[in-house]
């Protein structure tokens, strides 16, 4: 064997990279875990702030949490009229004094959607409740989408108009109505799913959630 064959440059390049790798790989940890350790700080600060969740789940706060589901209850008896006038008018009488009273408030819907809104971030009320706020709400806004099918609409004859106004609201209404016996059904009987109404109650649980809930 030739000196040259042992490639002794080239075995000290290998030995001095596993050892720059090794030194890189000691100072990643302790970056690792002073990150770590940081945002476990940040945690239990943000924890702190919040405070701890209030898990009230008792008979009053199931009840209490149907009462949100007024708002859109209100706001759909628009759609409701064919139903709550010739089909269901024993309903339409208990409505009708809730509706006139909202109504009569100047802004009436508009301080309701802002006042659950803002309630369903105060963790001091009971989860359940505040996530029915935040569900009434998004089922309220909900309500929005189908006047778009109304402007969509303007354009067609009125005899067309006419045919498909009273089977469409009655459609829209009677899907609001069912969502809301859902969900307070599922409040009053468990307090828990099944009250959370598909992809709306996701976005309901995703808001009132708290920071670090899975």
């Amino acid at each position: 064997l030739e000196l040259k064959e042992f490639q002794v440059d080239l075995i000290r390049g290998k030995v001095e990279a596993l050892q720059r790798a090794e030194k890189e790989a000691v100072r990643e940890a302790k970056r690792l875990a002073l990150e770590a350790e940081r945002i476990e700080k940040d945690k239990q600060t943000i924890m702190d702030m919040f405070g701890e969740e209030n898990t009230n789940n008792d008979v009053g706060t199931r009840l209490l949490s149907c009462l949100p589901y007024f708002l859109p209850l209100i706001d759909a008896s628009t759609y409701g009229q064919f139903i709550l006038t010739q089909q269901a008018p024993l309903l339409g009488l208990l409505l009708a004094p809730f509706v006139a009273v909202f109504r009569a408030i100047p802004f009436g819907g508009l301080i309701t959607f802002f006042l659950f809104s803002n309630q369903s971030r105060n963790r001091n009320l009971p989860r359940l409740l505040r996530f029915n706020l935040q569900q009434a709400i998004l089922l309220d806004i909900a309500l929005f989408f189908p006047s778009l099918f109304g402007v969509a609409g303007a354009g067609l004859s009125p005899e067309i108009k006419a045919a498909l106004t009273e089977p469409a609201c009655d459609f829209i209404f009677l899907t609001l109505l069912a969502c809301i016996l859902y969900s307070c059904v599922g409040n009053v009987l468990t307090g828990a799913p099944p009250n959370k109404i598909p992809v709306i109650g996701d976005a309901a649980e995703r808001t009132v959630g708290g920071p670090f809930d899975e």
